[in-house]
């Protein structure tokens, strides 16, 4: 019972948080709107102190903000294949995968 309920607690914040992200950034997630109009609106969040979900006072950053580089990219290396390629030698017989 107290795992339900503790359960239920979870849900219930990262449903809040989840909606106070996308509260902030909802403006600058339309896809009217241009990459040029995009920065200078995320920066101004950045900027700013908001009041959280909770009734605290939160300031974001253009990462967490959910527009840290390509359109609603929350993903902090966007080419994550580059980064981890195989370590097999070229001299190896058999093609890369």
């Amino acid at each position: 019972m107290a795992d339900s309920r503790e359960y239920a607690a979870r849900k219930d914040r990262a449903e809040k948080t989840a909606l106070f992200r996308y509260h902030l950034i909802r403006d600058a997630a339309d896809e009217h709107v241009t990459t040029r109009q995009r920065g200078p609106m995320v920066r101004a969040l950045a900027e700013q102190t908001h009041a959280g979900p909770f009734g605290e006072q939160v300031r974001v950053s253009k990462d967490t903000s959910g527009y840290g580089g390509s359109a609603g990219s929350t993903r902090s290396n966007p080419n994550p294949a580059r980064k981890y390629q195989s370590p097999r030698p070229a001299c190896w017989p058999w093609p890369r995968r």
